[in-house]
């Protein structure tokens, strides 16, 4: 099978998107670590199969914005290719607000095909969602912690 960059996590529909308990304690951390601000990371993996993360700094420190580094994007991509895998989509932190695309993660979100995930710390647990944003819409989606 052809290796592509580019993943597609929702094509498997009759399967959730899979991610470890280990890489979600990992991702909490380092989301913690960021705390008050927005936290980012590039999701790299293969078919609907999460198996690491490129932490991605923002270019603006906020608690309810983050603007991706263009030169860490491109850092993170290279070094997904170098390992084989797939972009299989982004998480980042909602500091304040609850785990819901607000308007700037819906209409700043082109990859359709690909996962979309907002960790929030609004609450005195962590919540993790996943979504799905086409064209505006938002499709939330279950996923299994292996």
């Amino acid at each position: 099978m052809k290796h592509t960059l580019l993943g597609s996590p929702f094509s498997h529909v009759d399967q959730p998107i899979l991610i470890s308990k280990t890489l979600v304690s990992q991702l909490l951390e380092a989301a913690k670590q960021q705390l008050p601000y927005e936290f980012t990371a590039l999701l790299g993996g293969h078919q609907n199969i999460i198996t690491s993360f490129y932490p991605a700094s923002s270019e603006v420190a906020s608690t309810d914005t983050f603007l991706l580094s263009p030169s860490i994007f491109f850092q993170s991509m290279a070094h997904m290719k170098e390992q084989h895998e797939s972009w299989l989509g982004i998480l980042h932190t909602h500091p304040l607000s609850p785990a819901v695309p607000s308007s700037l993660d819906i209409h700043g979100w082109h990859y359709p095909d690909l996962s979309y995930w907002i960790l929030s710390f609004a609450s005195e647990k962590p919540d993790l969602a996943l979504y799905q944003i086409r064209q505006g819409h938002i499709q939330q989606h279950s996923y299994a912690i292996i």
